[in-house]
């Protein structure tokens, strides 16, 4: 984010913002993906069991 404090005054906050924002997308969908790995993997673990 050291990029963003040369840009104008306005404009240094909107990549702040975007940045920020960019970095929670990632994390929901991160802790979705690892969601439907745990789920895809009970199922299996079920199927064997069985």
């Amino acid at each position: 984010m050291r990029a963003a404090n040369y840009l104008s005054s306005p404009w240094c906050y909107v990549a702040v913002v975007a940045g920020l924002f960019a970095y929670a997308v990632l994390a929901v969908l991160d802790a979705g993906r690892k969601k439907a790995l745990a789920r895809e993997k009970a199922r299996s673990d079920a199927r064997s069991a069985a």
